[in-house]
Formats: structure tokens, sequence, C-alpha cells
């Protein structure tokens, strides 16, 4: 058995932060850890297309389900409990089935609750500061020390009242644990001040901001004094480490929060192929062109004195390109097009490939690591040509502020900055993904391994919708 990291953690502290080590509402589709595993619509066409007729199937279904619905009453949180964690020895037990997940969730609850209470014996003949492991924390949460506030489990199951009749709707089940999340919201929020009321409304918004704020002043930065010391500060190598140490940092700050995807066509191929809610995926994008925009300003406010030295007549050619990506004058535009794809589609190919946890996934933290890594790697052997914008967050803001500070229309007028990092990068990071997907991913997310309609699928789909709102207008009248 691995020995886990304990940290201090004073007896009051629970009470008055409840929402301390409970698990997320909402899965964290990010760069910092494996990638959750979803089930998707998609997923569901054909699953009852094994004989018979489709109504009679569809009985069959509903009848199985209805004998389960008590295990239904499950908030958003609680789906997410069972997540496998990959420094602890429980979760080497094979969770293949239903009924190998069920017993895994059943050693838990119960052994491990066992084994919990008696330490929380010891707990309370302790010191008032006590070094914890992450399982007596859990215990500790459980315990009479945290009386003011039911953790989200207990405050969920109050709620619900009698067993509920199963409904096979996404959205209706999507409703009801909306609105048992904002019950607990409600309830945490009397222990938080207005900014922590407030972040709490989207806490992945403001920590996707951060990181790619960080990440991009890091790297248009390390762009900069390469460029104003006239290589006195480094080469073009130098200007690939800052990227690379870039994007582990801005993993760093925000991969446990928002995943810290620091690209918008990150967010995209998580959204197409992973199952990330398209509402965050947008969400997502906004913060991260404002990003953008954040750290071109910085990067011009603290060189400004610097790029007006060697270049007063701010000309793109000589400093404008360490703002945003120009494809040198020997480049036709068919290789810069090629070069940004190829380099965007090598880039979302290892980032599915850490994030898939049946491959070889990194340790805790290692994920960052890996990736600013990778960054460097894609930065010096094909960054040059172009200025390798794999993104338009990390060309489109620092462009918009060399505009603005003035260096004229040629920063625009070229066509490249749509052609480069909008179109040819959005291309390439979903080959990417689509690569790694038909080749090694076996994970039933992927459209790629959707078991597609049947011929009669959709009558059948048809019929069961039908049914199901028939269902419901029963009960309301």
């Amino acid at each position: 058995m691995q020995q886990q990291q304990t940290i201090g953690v004073q007896d009051e502290y629970f009470t008055l932060n409840p929402w301390y080590g409970q698990q997320p509402d909402q899965p964290v589709f990010g760069l910092g850890k494996p990638l959750p595993r979803t089930v998707r619509a998609g997923t569901r066409w054909g699953k009852q297309n094994l004989g018979g007729s489709k109504h009679e199937e569809y009985e069959g279904y509903q009848g199985s389900e209805e004998k389960s619905d008590v295990n239904r009453d499950h908030t958003r949180q609680d789906r997410w409990t069972s997540q496998i964690s990959l420094e602890d020895p429980l979760s080497q037990i094979e969770t293949k089935t239903d009924d190998r997940r069920a017993s895994l969730q059943r050693v838990r609850s119960g052994e491990a609750d066992k084994v919990l209470d008696e330490r929380e014996i010891d707990d309370r003949r302790s010191d008032r500061y006590d070094l914890q492991s992450s399982h007596s924390i859990a215990s500790q949460k459980k315990s009479s020390k945290r009386d003011s506030l039911p953790p989200l489990e207990e405050t969920h199951s109050s709620a619900s009242s009698g067993k509920k009749k199963f409904e096979d709707s996404e959205s209706d089940q999507n409703d009801d644990d909306s609105s048992r999340d904002d019950k607990s919201k409600q309830d945490y929020n009397l222990y938080r001040n207005y900014i922590g009321t407030l972040r709490a409304v989207c806490p992945q918004a403001p920590a996707e901001w951060l990181a790619n704020t960080v990440m991009l002043f890091l790297g248009l930065a390390g762009n900069l004094s390469v460029t104003t010391s006239q290589q006195q500060q480094g080469s073009y190598e130098a200007q690939a480490w800052s990227w690379g140490i870039a994007v582990m940092v801005g993993i760093y700050i925000g991969g446990g929060v928002s995943g810290a995807h620091l690209n918008p066509w990150t967010s995209v191929s998580f959204s197409l192929f992973r199952g990330f809610p398209w509402r965050l995926c947008v969400i997502y994008i906004i913060a991260q062109f404002l990003a953008g925009l954040c750290a071109g300003a910085l990067a011009w406010l603290i060189y400004r004195e610097a790029i007006l030295q060697i270049d007063p007549g701010l000309t793109p050619d000589v400093t404008g390109k360490a703002f945003y990506s120009l494809p040198q004058t020997w480049v036709s535009m068919r290789t810069a097009i090629f070069n940004d794809f190829f380099a965007s589609a090598l880039l979302m190919c290892v980032t599915f490939a850490v994030g898939d946890d049946q491959n070889v996934p990194p340790g805790l933290g290692m994920s960052a690591l890996i990736l600013g890594l990778t960054m460097y790697a894609i930065t010096i052997t094909m960054g040059f040509n172009t200025g390798l914008s794999i993104g338009p967050s990390r060309d489109f803001g620092p462009r918009l502020v060399a505009y603005c500070v003035g260096y004229g229309n040629e920063t625009f007028t070229t066509g490249w900055w749509v052609i480069g990092p909008w179109a040819s990068s959005l291309a390439g990071s979903i080959f990417g993904a689509l690569v790694y997907d038909t080749l090694i991913f076996v994970g039933g997310e992927s459209p790629v391994n959707f078991k597609w309609p049947q011929p009669g699928d959709i009558k059948w789909k048809a019929i069961r919708q039908k049914d199901v709102v028939k269902d419901k207008l029963h009960h309301i009248v």
C-alpha cells in the first residue's frame, strides 16, 4: 500500500468550510489528470437491438430500469463518487461491469467505513491539530465534528422523498440534479462571503482565465525577451522553453478546477469526443480570449520601452511576430497551413493519450510536466516557420493589442490570422483527436466508437419516447 500524503487540518475547519474535500458536482475535463468517463446519448443507440421486436425490447429494458430506480435517486455529485483514483489501492478492484462497480462501492462504504470509525476514535483523543490522511479527512467530515451542516450526500438524500419512477429523459434528470445542487449551494453560501458566493456560480471560468493569462504572458514575455535583447538573452530555443514551461505552469494553476484547457480547440475537441458540456465549452472559450487580451496588454506594458528601443516604427517583421504568429517570408502559405495543422494534430493526439486512463496515464501531477515538454518539442521542431499559433486565443488577443498600440493594419491584412490560428489549427486538433480515437481509444464516449442506428432503431426510439411522454402526462393528470 502506498503511503498517503498527510496534511494538518483543524477540527473546526470542516464546520466553517463544509465543501472541503467534497466530490465536485461535475467531473473535471482537463489536462491535469485522466479525463472522466461519460455516458453520451450516442452510446444508447442500438443497445437494445439484441433480438425480438423493438417494442418488446423496450418493455424489458424499462422493467429492468424500474427495478433499480432506487439507485437513480442520486445527485450529479453522487454519480462521480465512484471515480477511480490511481493512488487508492481500492481502485485496483475491477470495475468493468455494473456488478463489480457495485461491489467496489460496497467495499468503500462498508469495510472502509468500519476502518474509518476506528480511526475516528483515535482522532478524538488527539490534540487540536492532527495529521490526517485523505481517508481520515472523509471520516471527520462524516463525524459529529461537523454538526452544523451535513455533507452534500446527506443533504441530497434528505431532500429525496421515497422511490422515484425512472425517467429516461436526460433533461429531466439534469433539472432534478440542478435543483438539489442549488439547495446545497444555498446552504453552503451561509459560510461564504460575496466573492466566494459569486465564484461558486461557475468556478471554472476564473480558473481558466487565470491559467490562460499566466501561460500566455510567460510565452509572450519569452518571445519579447529574446527579440528585444537581440539574441543576447537566448536564442529561439529559449523561446521554445518559455512556451513549454508556460503550459506546465498554466496546468498547475487551473488544472484541478477548470482543467486548464489553455486552447479553445482543446475545449471543442473535448466536447466532440469526450462529452465535455457545450455550455461550459462556450464559457471556456470566452475566458480564453479575454486571457489573450490581458496577457498581450501585460506583455506590452512591461516591454514597451525595450520594443521602442530597437523598433521605433513598430514593424511586424521585427517585433510584431513576438506577439502573434507570422509565417517567415520564405515559407509558402501552403507549407504554413500544413505546419500548423500538423502541429495542432500532434499536440491534441498527445493530449488525448495523456488523458486516457486505459493507456499509460502519468502519475498524479505529472501530466502538466509531460504536456509542457510536448509543447517545447513541438515549438522547437515546427514553431520557427510560422510562430506556431495552435489556437486563436494565443494569436487573436495579442494581435489585437499589437494593432491598438500602433503596429498598423498589416497585423490583419494578410489573412493568415484567420487561416492559421482559426481554420488550420481547428482542423488539425479535430484530426489529431480523431486519429487517436480511431487507432487506440476504446471508450464508448467517443463518436468513433458509437454503435450507429441500425434499420428500425429510429422507429424503436420514437416508440420509446412516445411511451415516456404518455407516462409523464398520466402522472401529471
